[in-house]
């Protein structure tokens, strides 16, 4: 979990930080709302976009979430 990684690691009054993890969240909700909107579409039958919305939000949720932790664990995330 990137917000208890954040506030372990004392980053969690980091403006910039929360910033990301809004943006995060704010994603992780479209992405869940986007998945509901094409059950719904699959159920009735009718061809819907959504799947490319899906990738791409998956997409800039897995960016932003290594972003994220690269940015709290800063150059000790580069290590193994």
């Amino acid at each position: 979990d990137l917000v208890a990684l954040t506030r372990r690691m004392g980053r969690e009054r980091d403006p910039a930080v929360r910033q990301k993890l809004a943006q995060l969240s704010t994603y992780i909700d479209l992405g869940t709302w986007n998945a509901q909107r094409a059950k719904a579409d699959a159920a009735s039958g009718k061809p819907s976009a959504v799947t490319s919305v899906s990738k791409i939000l998956q997409t800039k949720i897995m960016k932003l979430s290594a972003e994220v932790a690269l940015d709290v664990l800063g150059p000790a995330g580069l290590v193994n």
